[in-house]
């Protein structure tokens, strides 16, 4: 027996979908590089701004001892500044391992004696501007640790929180813009959605499409050739399916007719391949008005006749017994139940095919045909030289095809699988007793 192709299930998600799913994405990321680039931002313009605010005092003191040479340089606790570096008390040089360049300043820190810690800023000042008077001041600051963990705390949560309001906001006008730009830009793509929609149920109908975007109009163009052209071919094949179930069911009623007439007129001894051939003819009316009702997609319901399976079984192991010659293959019959209320012309095609799939196909052993109320079971023993699926993976073959067709449209539910090194084919339908 010959396997079924891999049923592959994939989801599809809309335009507006995917995009906006891809937009959120790129927010967040550009979101968190933006707040740390704040961050880096913030701890740059503090240090910064603590040179400016330093430098601006060393300028403000320069000019006003240029002024007033009898100015004093200040020598507070907190605040002090001296001309020289060697002016600066050794204690508090010793904490710096060079003096700072000119426009830069050093920081240090030192524990006092009550235990307290004292950072100290040494900022170097030349005034640049002029070339007369004093041009260069060391200017120092000292400020307790943790005034300067409770300033800083303050200045970083300060810009973080107003940063933090500007990215939001940003980030909320940037997507409710392009988010207003993705909803116009997918409802084209609903009117070409509708549109195909309202040309599948209307394929006779001429629909020109006048989309705003050039390659709808080309895509819908094309959509409407296709949809005319699969219409166009639709019709020829029910046109033609009229036609060949007259030209069919003709001739095979007169050879029906022909053969009962000839089985009437041979002796005994030609009776039997005259018989044969009547079954072969009915077996062959029955398939074609089979295939034309498939082919047709009629919804009519097959009228249900009790069946007696293991006769049915038989009849159709009897008939493929010839398949198995010179090969060790038997079949086992597993059947419980005397008859079966079922579509006795479809059941009995979907069998046919399975045990002739399954005596073309088995290797060597047992083929195990079970029947139950609801569920029709044939295994057989799997043979890598034998069975075609080895080396092709087209999936069924016709037999199977017209087997999976019948399954469908009766809603029987059809599994084929391999366990064991045995092909399984297991055929489910609804629990029918005669």
């Amino acid at each position: 027996m010959d396997n079924s192709g891999i049923a592959i299930n994939t989801e599809a998600r809309t335009l507006s979908q995917q995009v906006r799913s891809q937009l959120l994405l790129l927010v967040g990321i550009l979101f968190g590089a933006f707040l740390i680039l704040q961050i880096l931002f913030t701890a740059y313009t503090l240090d910064f701004t603590a040179d400016r605010v330093m430098a601006l005092d060393a300028q403000v003191l320069l000019r006003n001892i240029n002024e007033n040479p009898s100015h004093t340089l200040p020598r507070d606790k907190s605040f002090s500044a001296y001309k020289q570096w060697d002016d600066i008390p050794h204690t508090t040089r010793t904490l710096f391992s060079q003096p700072p360049e000119p426009g830069d300043a050093a920081e240090a820190e030192t524990t006092l004696s009550n235990g307290q810690v004292e950072v100290i800023y040494v900022f170097h000042y030349i005034n640049e501007a002029s070339s007369e008077g004093l041009q260069q001041l060391f200017v120092l600051n000292r400020y307790d640790e943790q005034d300067m963990e409770a300033f800083t705390e303050t200045f970083i949560s300060a810009i973080v929180n107003q940063a933090l309001w500007v990215t939001l906001l940003l980030f909320l006008a940037l997507f409710v813009l392009i988010s207003w730009i993705l909803r116009k830009t997918s409802e084209p793509f609903k009117m070409l959605s509708q549109w195909a929609a309202e040309l599948s149920h209307n394929p006779e109908q001429s629909l020109t499409p006048n989309f705003p975007i050039a390659e709808l109009n080309d895509i819908a163009n094309q959509l409407e050739r296709g949809v005319a052209d699969v219409h166009a071919s639709n019709q020829r094949e029910q046109q033609f399916l009229k036609h060949a179930s007259h030209e069919l069911r003709t001739p095979l009623a007169i050879m029906q007719a022909s053969l009962d007439t000839l089985s009437l007129q041979v002796n005994e001894k030609s009776q039997r391949p005259v018989q044969r051939a009547l079954r072969a003819s009915t077996k062959m009316s029955t398939l074609t008005n089979t295939l034309l009702w498939l082919a047709h997609e009629s919804e009519a319901p097959i009228e249900k006749v009790v069946t007696n399976p293991k006769s049915l079984c038989q009849s159709i192991i009897k008939d493929h017994e010839y398949l198995a010659e010179h090969r060790d293959i038997h079949s086992t019959l597993n059947i419980s139940i005397p008859s079966l209320l079922i579509e006795h012309t479809l059941f009995s095609i979907v069998l046919t095919n399975l045990i002739r799939n399954a005596y073309q196909y088995s290797a060597a052993g047992d083929i195990d045909i079970s029947i139950t109320t609801q569920q029709l079971t044939i295994s057989n023993p799997l043979s890598s030289h034998n069975n075609p699926t080895r080396n092709n993976t087209q999936g069924f073959g016709l037999g199977l095809q017209l087997v999976d067709r019948i399954c469908k449209k009766l809603h029987w539910k059809l599994s084929v699988s391999q366990p064991d090194e045995h092909f399984l084919v297991t055929i489910t339908w609804k629990d029918t007793r005669g």
